[in-house]
């Protein structure tokens, strides 16, 4: 009997351990991710440090709500896909609005120049990607019976 519970607890004691670890390297990912997003916009930008630190805050709060956004469920995957991209679609406009008090007038414009650059960017590599996809493969065949 004394065994068995200390099996259960040896068990239990595992199990936190291995929910805390996943959870501190979650949001040192997210942290490293807002440092990395910032460190760009430091160079980008020619960002101060009161501003740096400042944007590396923001960026860390949405980055937060962005995974809240994320995480909510809708039954009908259509309507999920629209929910969220008009939840992250605010989300940026929010997180513009306060990166707007943040920057110059000049930075600003930079930093919208740039966000438009990587938007047609990423555009441009999902074209060739699907440009890419060999013709056999873009297409199903039928199945034969």
């Amino acid at each position: 009997m004394i065994f068995t519970a200390v099996k259960t607890t040896a068990a239990a004691v595992v199990m936190l351990l291995a929910v805390t670890t996943t959870v501190s390297a979650q949001d040192r990912v997210k942290s490293d991710r807002a440092k990395r997003q910032a460190d760009v916009m430091k160079t980008e930008l020619s960002l101060n440090d009161d501003q740096y630190n400042k944007v590396v805050e923001i960026n860390n709060e949405f980055a937060d709500k962005a995974k809240e956004t994320k995480q909510t469920s809708i039954a009908d995957q259509k309507e999920a896909r629209i929910e969220r991209a008009k939840a992250v679609k605010a989300l940026n406009e929010e997180k513009d609005a306060k990166l707007k008090t943040v920057l110059t007038e000049e930075q600003y414009k930079t930093y919208l120049a740039k966000k438009e650059e990587r938007k047609n960017n990423l555009q441009q590599r999902r074209f060739d990607n699907k440009a890419s996809i060999p013709a056999s493969r873009a297409t199903v065949a039928p199945v034969k019976q």
